[in-house]
């Protein structure tokens, strides 16, 4: 990718910080520029644009403001209970034996028994 082709870019980054590196590809090849997706993406990385996830948008809005009152209203007097289960929760891998080999950079999740 030559530096006419990176300026292209980053210009579009900067009109659109949401753009995703495959419309960054339809808009280079639009100008006759062809290249990978994953070319982009190193680019942009090694200019200091990283990809990021966006915040999600909070659903709140003025239905939902009225949903939640109206169900604290209707549960306001609602006995509270307390429920108990003989459930064992152990926290931070108590008692119980672990195996297998250990693999660097996979994240794995550990099973409680029950």
């Amino acid at each position: 990718m030559n530096a006419r082709a990176q300026r292209r870019m980053f210009n579009e980054v900067k009109k659109n910080p949401r753009v995703s590196a495959k419309d960054l590809q339809t808009f280079l090849e639009h100008a006759n520029i062809s290249v990978d997706k994953s070319t982009i993406c190193k680019t942009l990385n090694k200019n200091g644009v990283q990809g990021r996830t966006p915040r999600k948008k909070p659903l709140v809005s003025k239905n939902n403001i009225a949903a939640h009152l109206k169900y604290a209203k209707e549960h306001l007097n609602v006995p509270v209970v307390l429920w108990t289960d003989e459930t064992k929760v152990e926290l931070f891998r108590g008692n119980t034996q672990h195996c297998g080999e250990k693999r660097a950079q996979l994240a794995t999740v550990s099973l409680t028994e029950k």
